[in-house]
C-alpha cells in the first residue's frame, strides 16, 4: 500500500471524519493527514497499529539477541536445557511440598 495514495488535507478530515474512519475500518488502509501541504500525521486501523507494535517488539528482541550474541553474552544449548530442568525440578518440589501440607 502506498501512503501517497491516501493523502488528505486536515480540512478534508475535519469535514469527513466519520467517513474517513469508516474507510479505514473497511479497507485497513492508513490515511496521511497534511497541513499546509506538509504531512503531519497518519491515521490507521487500531489492529494494524497493534500488529506494527508487535512486529517492532520482535525486531527489537532480534536486534538485542544479535548484539548479545556478538558480545559473547550467550549460553550453550546444554546450559539452557540444564537451567530448564532445574526450574522444572523446583516446580515439582514446590508442588510436592504443597501437597504434603494439605
Amino acid at each position: 500500500m502506498l501512503l501517497s495514495e491516501s493523502v488528505k488535507p486536515v480540512t478534508w478530515v475535519k469535514a469527513n471524519a466519520a467517513q474517513m474512519l469508516k474507510d479505514i475500518e473497511d479497507t485497513g488502509k492508513s490515511i496521511v493527514i497534511t497541513k499546509n501541504g506538509e504531512a503531519k500525521a497518519i491515521v490507521m486501523d487500531i489492529r494494524e497499529h497493534e500488529k506494527n507494535q508487535d512486529t517492532m517488539a520482535m525486531l527489537r528482541m532480534l536486534a538485542d539477541s544479535s548484539a548479545a550474541l556478538k558480545a559473547g553474552q550467550h549460553r550453550t544449548p546444554a546450559e539452557v536445557f540444564s537451567s530448564a530442568r532445574n526450574v522444572i525440578q523446583e516446580i515439582r518440589a514446590r508442588k510436592a511440598a504443597e501437597a504434603r501440607i494439605i
